[in-house]
């Protein structure tokens, strides 16, 4: 149980950071 909520908590950690990777790139 762990394991998924670690596992879930590092996909939304790559989500944001996408998002934010591609806002920047927007205002460049």
């Amino acid at each position: 149980m762990i394991k998924s909520f670690a596992h879930i908590r590092w996909g939304i950690g790559a989500a944001g950071l996408g998002l934010l990777l591609s806002l920047a790139a927007c205002a460049a």
